[in-house]
């Protein structure tokens, strides 16, 4: 599965837990303040989250087989090697994942493309309004027939639809919209649904960002001095009007969601507690994203190294698993191994040459490789581990072989540039290993 493909999915996953977490424990106290935090933070953290693999932390720290890590089950995307194709001809495949990609960035496309015709109209709007008032903070008068909204630092009314009170409690109203900088809320929430359009997770987010932000705003007006019977009446006279997209509008289409929460007494501070449950839900999610080692061998007392070697297209076989030493495989299965012994190994002696040349040789024997770690020591291999995939792998013993040469002098990892077989050794002092695939 290409690595995009892959960002795309894990990206997904992470806004739903978002959201979710979002709807199920903190939609309904009053601490919009940490809300907004929550709202806005996490979603950008998910854009990160989305291309961490913690997979080489867990080896490191010896802590991959703790029952807590081994509870939660992987996603797996990583090691997925089969790409399906569409044959839209005799003489031509293209892989499905291009085509959805395709489909995704035109998407983005179009909903960029939307965005922009919006904000000219802004400033179209703009261009025609009046200014009324020149400061810090700009209040323009327009003739259209809108909703009162801010943008930035500037405030547009249209002041002969509205009484002196009305313009008061409008006015104050896109005050808070304007000083706590809301606006950076509502482009950050469009970005995020251009980027994952095809997600109604992240509309449900773009709406809850919104939703809090007028939360947030009555309340702040309320505690101002404003009569809340007034105020609730105001908001129901505006309704209908035209609204502009990319703004804080005075109104909002979940006026009777607003109304409650202003009716609503403050949550008590130990509600603050909730938020502490995303942390851990957090640790898993990264967890679920985790690339897990397959297991491929069966560990037995010997006295002979380890041979993972899946065979080539031209050299498959039934993928079984012998345990046999050599002294007992037949005399095919010896010529069989003499006449694939070309492999080209990697140790603790390798240079960073010897490892690009193997590279070049597992691409050229159509494996995908993941590089996960590659260290070097005055020009000599320290550590070097990843994982291998591709059709060489396909409908044979799995669909990937993860690799890991973290104690160099005792193991060597190697590819045979004629076959493509696989093979590794692991030599230990007490306990060998032993896996054949011939």
């Amino acid at each position: 599965m290409p690595l995009l493909f892959q960002y795309v999915l894990k990206l997904s996953v992470s806004l739903a837990v978002v959201w979710l977490f979002y709807r199920v424990f903190l939609r309904q106290i009053t601490f919009y303040n940490c809300n907004r935090w929550y709202l806005n933070g996490c979603s950008l953290l998910s854009l990160f989250i989305a291309a961490i693999n913690i997979t080489p932390v867990l080896s490191r720290t010896n802590v991959d087989g703790l029952p807590f890590v081994a509870s939660i089950p992987a996603i797996r995307i990583y090691n997925a090697t089969a790409t399906p194709t569409l044959h839209p001809n005799a003489g031509s495949s293209v892989p499905v994942y291009s085509w959805i990609m395709l489909a995704i960035v035109m998407g983005m496309a179009v909903l960029l493309l939307i965005t922009v015709v919006r904000y000219c109209s802004f400033l179209v709007l703009r261009r025609r309004a009046t200014l009324l008032e020149n400061g810090d903070i700009k209040l323009y008068g327009v003739d259209a027939d809108i909703i009162p909204f801010s943008f930035g630092k500037s405030i547009y009314i249209n002041a002969q639809k509205h009484t002196s009170e009305e313009l008061k409690e409008i006015i104050r109203h896109e005050m808070v919209h304007v000083r706590q900088h809301h606006t950076a809320d509502i482009l950050f929430s469009q970005l995020l649904c251009i980027i994952n359009w095809y997600n109604p997770f992240a509309w449900l987010i773009r709406s809850a960002i919104r939703q809090n932000l007028e939360f947030i705003t009555d309340r702040e007006v309320l505690q101002s001095g404003a009569d809340k019977k007034d105020y609730q009446k105001l908001l129901l006279k505006i309704l209908g009007l035209k609204q502009f997209t990319l703004s804080n509008q005075f109104n909002f289409s979940s006026l009777k969601k607003r109304m409650i929460m202003m009716n609503k007494h403050y949550s008590h501070k130990a509600h603050l507690l909730r938020f502490l449950i995303f942390v851990p839900l957090l640790a898993a999610l990264l967890l679920a994203f985790r690339n897990p080692a397959i297991a491929v061998t069966s560990k037995k007392k010997n006295n002979y190294p380890v041979a993972i070697s899946p065979a080539h297209d031209s050299q498959k076989t039934n993928g079984n698993i012998s345990n046999k030493p050599a002294s007992e495989e037949s005399e095919k299965g010896k010529r069989k191994k003499d006449a694939v012994d070309d492999f080209f190994m990697v140790s603790s002696s390798s240079t960073k040459q010897d490892v690009e040349k193997l590279k070049d040789i597992l691409i050229k024997a159509g494996y995908t490789l993941e590089i996960k770690e590659e260290k070097y020591n005055d020009g000599k291999l320290l550590a070097f581990s990843g994982t291998l995939g591709g059709e060489p792998l396909k409908n044979d013993l799995t669909t990937s072989v993860d690799f890991n040469i973290v104690n160099p002098v005792t193991s060597q990892f190697g590819c045979s540039p004629s076959t493509g077989r696989l093979k590794t050794y692991v030599i230990t002092t007490y306990t060998h290993t032993s896996v054949t695939n011939n």
